[in-house]
């Protein structure tokens, strides 16, 4: 399926296309610098909440598949680059491509508001 159709239909069942826009805008391009938030500091962040819930007894096993993530991006010299760049490595382990140019983006988008 073509990355952008799928980030189109998301982005419209949100109801609110602010928090997919800004996932889109560096992840679909493929362009994780400047950052917006670099990855050392989400671990960082991440790891925290981690370590709260534990002191709470509470269950996050998603969060923590999340943090392995990081650290494998980190341990690829990543971390100072925006932290949606782990997000790359789930596309790597499928074998896909799913990098859009920005021109297409800003057209379909247009297109759709």
């Amino acid at each position: 399926m073509d990355p952008l159709i799928l980030f189109n239909a998301l982005r419209r069942g949100l109801g609110t296309k602010r928090v997919v826009d800004r996932l889109a805008e560096q992840f679909l391009p493929g362009t994780y610098d400047p950052p917006a938030f670099a990855l050392d500091l989400a671990n960082k962040d991440l790891g925290i909440a981690i370590q709260l819930a534990q002191e709470n007894d509470l269950q996050m096993p998603f969060t923590e598949l999340m943090k392995a993530n990081m650290e494998e991006a980190i341990g690829r010299g990543w971390g100072a680059r925006d932290a949606r760049i782990a997000l790359s490595l789930q596309a790597e382990r499928a074998g896909v491509d799913v990098h859009v140019d920005r021109s297409r983006i800003r057209d379909e988008w247009r297109d759709s508001s």
